[in-house]
């Protein structure tokens, strides 16, 4: 393989790239369009490099002039695709010079094929080339000499890039876009490189060819320009829709929050509705077996066969109680006492039940406190619950140790108490659904689902309301908010 075959093998892998990728461009967003001429103009570039590269290293006049008539062939497509894609970027109300460029182009790819070899290219007349690049590689070009087609398509081609020169001198001066100006200083060397190739081709004088290196080169600043407008439209786009997408995205989140708030309303009081009855219901003969068992387990020694099954039978009897009996919180008869409270002393007491746990656990609570806090009136004891249930969960989620953060602050006509970890975080999928009753992701076993709904009711019998923001892999906070101005004893 000769040395200059590396350039053309690395240009053609780039220009593939380049244009699939802006293929791929276009079907997203096909209102681009110069995407479309532009991803084509660099495959069909991708190709010519191909084709150099079977030049370069043919041994003989009939390989060479294969991969020649490809070349030549393939030039007259680079140039439609070429004139297409300044037609559209510079945005020409005219397409008559593109259509007849296409024409004129597709006439002689036809002729190529269809007249004598002589008025194109034969092996019969070689024109084999043997140049030293600047005394660093030399290389034997095994042509033949063009024909009149072929002749024809290189003056042709020549005007046309003077042509499409023009065009973007007088885009440049309507738009004085800085960043357009690389595709017109590219254009200039590209056109100084087509005109070597044709004078080469001619053998006016010897040299490599450099259309192949041209068409890397213009590409690239095409490239660059597409992408800066690409840019420059869409922050156009989002900084002229931003304001509308703020004012809908207020009004659909005060909406879903309203909506939220009447669903979960809805199944409270359903749950609530359900529970009054269910509670009671179970509660009686869960009472009886619950009292046969510890009867039975008084009987027999703790080394009988029966022991084991009857503790066994207290135990998740006790605990069916303890779900019965946070079933009755959703229902109007669980007792609501008010009382006017401290929150930070509440909070104190909450905590010191949670601390041997943490503490066993390599879990270090943190204190953030706001003294001078006006005294609310509450239900003392639901709103421990709530600290120790949203504390404890923040336990459960981190196994490895970790910091739990409980804080207190004014806000205007609202206490805030905010519980904070640095545990596993709730995954965004989950958010919306953890204050739903039976909604659990422990184990079976291991937890109701009622414990946020809980902590939820009870906050919306106080008028208040909970939010909780979450972060997978780094933590969650959830912030309760009890107003001021209560109902009075």
């Amino acid at each position: 393989m000769h040395s200059l075959s590396i350039p053309q093998i690395v240009m053609a892998s780039i220009n593939f790239y380049v244009g699939i990728y802006y293929l791929i461009l276009y079907s997203k967003k096909p209102q681009i369009k110069e995407h479309l001429p532009f991803a084509f103009l660099c495959v069909s570039a991708g190709l010519y490099n191909i084709f150099s590269l079977g030049l370069y290293n043919s041994l003989s006049i009939e390989q060479g002039v294969f991969w020649q008539r490809l070349q030549l062939n393939m030039g007259g497509i680079i140039s439609m695709f070429f004139i297409w894609f300044i037609t559209v970027f510079t945005e020409q109300k005219s397409r008559l010079i593109f259509k007849l460029t296409v024409a004129w182009y597709l006439v002689i790819l036809l002729a190529s094929f269809l007249v004598n070899p002589e008025l194109s290219l034969t092996a019969s007349r070689p024109a084999i080339k043997h140049i030293n690049f600047l005394d660093i590689s030399a290389i034997t070009y095994y042509e033949g000499e063009a024909g009149l087609v072929y002749l024809l398509e290189m003056v042709s081609m020549g005007v046309l890039y003077v042509y499409l020169l023009i065009l973007a001198l007088r885009y440049y001066r309507k738009s004085r876009s800085r960043v357009f100006l690389t595709v017109i200083i590219s254009l200039f060397i590209f056109f100084f490189g087509v005109t070597n190739d044709i004078l080469v081709g001619l053998q006016v004088y010897s040299f490599i060819y450099l259309s192949e290196y041209m068409y890397f080169f213009i590409i690239m600043a095409m490239a660059y320009t597409l992408l800066s407008k690409f840019v420059s439209v869409q922050t156009a786009f989002e900084e002229l829709n931003s304001t509308l997408e703020l004012k809908v995205q207020e009004r659909t989140n005060a909406l879903k929050e309203s909506q939220d708030k009447s669903i979960q309303s809805a199944k409270m009081a359903a749950v609530g509705t359900l529970a009054s009855g269910v509670a009671h219901e179970i509660n009686n003969p869960l009472t009886v077996i619950l009292g046969f068992a510890q009867f039975l387990m008084k009987q027999v020694k703790k080394d009988s066969l029966f022991y084991a099954p009857l503790e066994a039978i207290e135990r998740e009897s006790e605990r069916c109680k303890k779900l019965v009996q946070s079933l009755l919180i959703y229902s109007r008869a669980s007792k609501f006492n008010k009382e006017i409270i401290n929150i930070n002393k509440s909070i104190e007491d909450s905590l010191l039940l949670i601390e041997v746990r943490t503490k066993i656990n390599n879990i270090t609570i943190e204190r953030d406190l706001e003294q001078n806090l006006p005294e609310i009136i509450v239900d003392n004891n639901q709103i421990q619950q709530i600290i120790i249930n949203l504390c404890n969960n923040a336990a459960d989620a981190m196994p490895q140790g970790g910091i739990i953060r409980v804080g207190s602050r004014q806000k205007t006509e609202y206490l805030e108490i905010i519980i904070s970890d640095t545990g596993t975080g709730i995954p965004k999928e989950n958010i919306d659904k953890i204050f739903n009753p039976f909604f659990t992701t422990k184990e079976v076993g291991k937890g109701t689902g009622l414990g946020l709904s809980l902590c939820y009711e009870i906050i919306q019998k106080h008028k208040g309301n909970i939010t909780v923001k979450s972060e997978t892999g780094k933590g969650t906070s959830f912030t309760i908010m009890l107003p001021l101005k209560q109902e009075p004893l």
